[in-house]
């Protein structure tokens, strides 16, 4: 069973029996730290110069891209995991 809950308040315990409200500040810094997170992650990748884990990266930053409307860097993933030889260069701005 477990340690008992506690509430500061009879709000707060009605408000934990129907999980209607979203604390937005929570999800925010929940958010924030896992990107914080990954972005350590991908520093230490690239420092290494591990290609695998970088396409494991590639591969988990596809949906991202898709859902931010990132197309040229959802082509460039793509292209990169199906194995196409990719030439970046300074004209590649746009």
């Amino acid at each position: 069973m477990g340690p008992p809950k506690w509430w500061c308040s009879n709000k707060c315990r009605e408000g934990t029996a129907g999980e209607k409200s979203h604390d937005y500040v929570q999800s925010y810094s929940k958010t924030l730290g896992f990107l914080g997170l990954v972005d350590m992650v991908n520093r230490d990748i690239v420092r290494e110069g591990d290609g695998e884990a970088l396409n494991s990266e590639w591969r988990l930053a596809m949906p991202e891209f898709a859902n931010k409307n990132h197309t040229k860097y959802f082509v460039i993933g793509h292209d990169l995991l199906a194995g196409k030889k990719i030439i970046f260069n300074k004209f590649m701005t746009k």
